[in-house]
């Protein structure tokens, strides 16, 4: 009789065990579940983010990631520095304004560069087209501070600008200060100017007009 209870005992034993597996087997599948949808959370998250750069950049105007990016150069002088002139001219005209001012600050860096003077305005004139008042104001300020005696670099694709740079850059902060609504400054600004009767710029029509007369002009034109 012993024996028997034995018998009947094994079959018994085995039945769960051969169960056993299959309960891990689900929780597993269970616990896999949540990790997929974890993993495709921070996709969606990060083309949010991407989404919003984009439409910042394009509120900002092209970066330096776009074909026209230059690779920037230490100290660009001689004829390699006339060469980034003439293509971050090229950038500013094409509306490329921040490779633009990204190649006309290298060509700045080294004030020894014939083209400094005028590089270091164009960035102010660059960040006056973007209605960046304050950056252009303080750009301009260097050119007058740093250049006083400098004169404007004749080069192809240029106006007919002639003259002391620091006079084109006080038109520049003439046109800031209007931009920003301080009319009293720029009317400072202004007067301030009077006194150079050389500097010039000769229109299409062959007209002369000094960089005063033009800040006088477009003062006035404000109210001021």
């Amino acid at each position: 009789m012993a024996k028997k209870k034995t018998t009947r005992t094994s079959p018994s034993k085995k039945a769960p065990a051969k169960a056993a597996p299959k309960k891990p087997v689900a929780k597993d599948a269970g616990k896999n579940a949540p990790k997929k949808v974890a993993k495709k959370a921070p996709k969606k998250a990060g083309a949010g983010r991407a989404a919003a750069s984009t439409k910042s950049h394009a509120a900002h105007g092209p970066r330096s990631g776009s074909r026209h990016a230059l690779k920037k150069t230490a100290k660009p002088t001689g004829a390699k520095a006339l060469e980034l002139f003439a293509q971050a001219m090229d950038m500013a005209q094409s509306g490329f304004l921040f490779d633009a001012i990204s190649a006309f600050k290298d060509l700045a860096a080294d004030k020894k560069n014939d083209l400094a003077d005028d590089a270091q305005c164009n960035v102010g004139l660059c960040y006056l087209r973007m209605h960046l008042y304050a950056d252009a104001l303080e750009s301009f300020a260097k050119v007058a501070r740093d250049y006083p005696d400098a004169t404007i670099a004749q080069v192809q694709g240029a106006a007919h600008e002639y003259g002391r740079t620091a006079a084109k850059a006080h038109l520049g902060r003439v046109h800031a200060f209007l931009g920003m609504g301080d009319l009293a400054s720029a009317r400072a600004e202004a007067d301030a100017m009077q006194a150079d009767t050389e500097s010039h710029v000769v229109s299409a029509d062959g007209s002369r007009q000094t960089f005063a007369q033009l800040a006088d002009t477009a003062v006035r034109a404000a109210g001021g």
